[in-house]
């Protein structure tokens, strides 16, 4: 019983399908009190639905069954399974029953398929990406301070930068508080109160976060905590002031990069270390901006899952899409970071923080690309709506709008030709 216009097929396996069933069941926890009537039930949500379907392997496809049964078969074998109503669905099959006759080429084949949700997961990966960044700020902090203090000791001297190193400054400049600087280190103190004060004019414009992480790191009152705090501060405004404007990743992580490259040209006694704070800075502000988007994504999918016509056949009026990213323009976000981390690592090898934030970007949008739906080009060989086109593959109504961003080349979504990138499901 063919429901829908394109076959049904598992994978690469095409099927003749006789009868399918579906079976979907809550997960409802049930609560009896001793000496009371009736009992409490909780929803626990939606069980793993299953597939049930009846399908045959004749005549000539009867020598696709062994190769077919090796497939399905293999050890975390998740599968594509093309249902004639409801098209793709991942999934891994749980269950075969055979009944086969050689004499005359047949088989009878009883399914059992599982699909698989992906939703658990995908939520433990966006507090993985954001808890990482988090953890390579905090760390890379310390170890910028102790880059300022080897830099420190290549100019005066291993006794005269312990000095600086530990000595507790107050507010104002730290070259009146010291005492007994020879004239080079006067003149390196003096030289980094100028660059202090001139970081810290770049961008005074430009309130300061109300969810800042520097509010729970301790810079310390030392000289080169003064100046990595001044660098920290500088880079999170200019990446706030950004984010502001941009919302999408990869724009926000191409712009921040060159405003990053001004602010090292405008103050380049504090080149190495704005670039080090900068890299660490962007890569937590673009873990939060994926953060946003994976959070927006779970709003649209639930969209999608919703009707789109009522019973009369009329459109159900919902809250306008969310805007969502492409996996082009995260693969993008993650290149242009990945390439302001690199600067970074070239100017301060030993700071092993920035190579952390760089992996925790890169899992993440590994994993992205894992969990979300897989990607086709299909070839549209007579004009028709993007609508149409939905429907024609068994997407949501509303996905015509993400296959449209993922699609710049249609000028015209009424008609739509040729070679189109849609998603599969």
């Amino acid at each position: 019983m063919q429901v829908n216009s394109l076959p049904a097929r598992l994978d690469h396996f095409p099927l003749d399908i006789e009868d399918i069933g579906d079976e979907f069941d809550k997960a409802v926890a049930i609560y009896e009190h001793p000496v009371s009537d009736g009992i409490g039930i909780d929803d626990m949500g939606m069980n793993a639905r299953a597939i049930r379907f009846r399908c045959y392997f004749l005549n000539e496809r009867y020598v696709l069954l062994k190769p077919f049964l090796a497939h399905v078969t293999t050890r975390d074998r998740i599968c594509s399974l093309r249902h004639p109503a409801f098209g793709l669905i991942k999934g891994m099959v749980r269950k075969v029953s055979v009944r086969h006759d050689d004499r005359i080429s047949t088989a009878e084949l009883d399914i059992d398929f599982v699909e698989w949700n992906s939703t658990a997961g995908l939520s433990s990966s966006i507090l993985a990406v954001v808890s990482a960044a988090q953890a390579a700020y905090r760390t890379g902090i310390a170890s910028a301070i102790q880059t300022v203090g080897v830099s420190i000791s290549a100019v005066v001297g291993a006794a005269e930068a312990s000095n600086m190193m530990f000595t507790e400054l107050s507010e104002g400049n730290a070259l009146l508080q010291y005492s007994g600087l020879s004239r080079a280190g006067r003149l390196l103190v003096g030289s980094i109160d100028t660059a202090v004060s001139t970081v810290q004019g770049l961008v005074s414009t430009i309130d300061n976060p109300t969810n800042s992480i520097l509010l729970t790191v301790d810079f310390g009152l030392t000289l080169p905590g003064r100046i990595i705090e001044a660098c920290a501060q500088c880079v999170e405004r200019q990446a706030e002031a950004i984010r502001n404007v941009i919302q999408t990743p990869a724009e926000f992580a191409s712009n921040y990069g060159a405003a990053l490259l001004d602010l090292r040209t405008a103050v380049p006694e504090f080149g190495t270390y704005l670039a080090c704070m900068g890299a660490l800075q962007g890569s937590l502000t673009l873990a939060d901006l994926y953060d946003a988007d994976e959070q927006s994504r779970q709003t649209l999918i639930t969209q999608e899952k919703s009707a789109a016509f009522d019973i009369e056949g009329n459109l159900v009026r919902t809250d306008p899409p969310p805007a969502v990213a492409t996996i082009d323009d995260l693969e993008r976000s993650l290149a242009s970071m990945r390439q302001t981390i690199q600067a970074a690592v070239d100017l301060d090898r030993s700071n092993d923080s920035l190579k952390e934030s760089a992996r925790a970007l890169l899992r993440h949008i590994n994993t992205v690309k894992l969990e979300r739906e897989r990607m086709l080009s299909v070839t549209i060989t007579s004009t028709m709506p993007l609508h149409v086109l939905c429907l024609r593959y068994g997407l949501p109504y509303a996905t015509a709008q993400r296959i449209l961003a993922l699609n710049p080349s249609i000028m015209n979504p009424t008609f739509v030709e040729g070679d189109v990138r849609i998603y599969a499901r």
